[in-house]
């Protein structure tokens, strides 16, 4: 009687090994699109929170917040020289931390002092030699800047700094490409937020479903993106200056600078275009606090038409206008 030997060949387990080889390969992008799929989810759910809060400062002060305000600036060096582009001016983000359960961190700041940020750590990179910190002030706003919410955080974005970037703007869109943290000007405004001034719900004349509250704006690069410095952080916590960090724009209005369409990879100051990690689009919150899906390939006046809150207002970019139509992001 012959002995039979029991296991393997050798062809059999490189067969075995190539099958699982294979079923892995098929696996793996069904995992990864299972784990963006969540993290989409996520980042939807924080911008409903964030609108939620919004809405919530909205009846307690009668407005939304402004987009940013300014410090006495008349007691600190600022950017340039020049009044409107101060250093360290305060963003929206910091009005609203009592409404996203951070007010120990809210506790901390003294608005009549210049908001803190490690500028080496930004995007483009800011030479602030002659930036004031004083120890009376600034260690407590030091601790602001790096106490982000993750509510404020998409977890699709990288953190190149933890806790210190946010990845959402507010909608700063304007008529002529007047630069939102530029101007205190309510009239030259076509969307919701620029310094020092305010805007009513009330004032949402389209309606809260049809206007853009606010939408992604992550910290860093894309791939693929083109122009953006050194690829850094460029979307601190509270902190806002001249680069319009805590907004986002639809146009400046100038011949070497595209129409800011969402996930635009060729603006060459990208933290002024809505832009988010991911793939196919970002999120944006309307005004009633519904969060849409808007793709990279959205048609232009669709998106223009999202960000004014008067359906007669629109917006003009080299003599080209745009918006003033009904369709918006909400019926994609």
């Amino acid at each position: 009687m012959t002995k039979r030997n029991f296991g393997f060949t050798l062809v059999e387990l490189l067969v075995v090994i190539a099958i699982i080889g294979i079923l892995i390969g098929l696996l793996l992008p069904a995992v990864q699109a299972a784990r963006e799929s969540a993290r989409r989810m996520q980042c939807t759910s924080n911008m409903k929170n964030i609108a939620l809060a919004m809405q919530t400062y909205a009846e307690t002060h009668k407005s939304l917040p402004p987009g940013c305000v300014d410090f006495n600036y008349n007691a600190f060096a600022y950017h340039g020289g020049n009044n409107d582009y101060h250093h360290g001016m305060w963003s929206w983000s910091a009005m609203i931390l009592p409404f996203i359960e951070a007010a120990p961190t809210y506790a901390l700041i003294d608005f009549t002092y210049p908001a803190y940020c490690n500028h080496e750590n930004m995007s483009p990179k800011i030479n602030c030699s002659n930036c004031e910190y004083a120890d009376a002030w600034a260690a407590n706003h030091k601790i602001v800047s790096e106490s982000c919410p993750s509510v404020l955080q998409c977890p699709s974005s990288s953190q190149l700094h933890p806790n210190t970037q946010k990845d959402y703007a507010v909608n700063g869109a304007s008529t002529n490409g007047s630069l939102p943290e530029r101007t205190t000007s309510k009239l030259v405004i076509a969307g919701l937020f620029c310094k020092t001034e305010t805007f009513k719900l009330a004032e949402i004349k389209d309606g809260t479903s049809n206007t853009v509250l606010l939408a992604e704006l992550s910290c860093t690069a894309l791939p693929g993106q083109i122009d953006d410095a050194d690829n850094m952080a460029a979307n601190p916590f509270v902190w806002t200056n001249d680069f319009s960090q805590g907004f986002f724009i639809f146009s400046q209005n100038t011949s070497s600078k595209p129409i800011c369409v969402p996930n635009c990879l060729t603006y060459n100051r990208t933290e002024r275009s809505p832009k988010s990690q991911h793939p196919g689009g970002l999120n944006a919150a309307l005004g009633d606090a519904s969060v849409h899906f808007v793709p990279d390939v959205v048609d232009v006046n669709v998106w223009a038409n999202s960000l004014t809150r008067i359906y007669s207002k629109t917006m003009e970019d080299r003599g080209t206008k745009y918006g003033g139509g009904t369709d918006c992001v909400s019926s994609l």
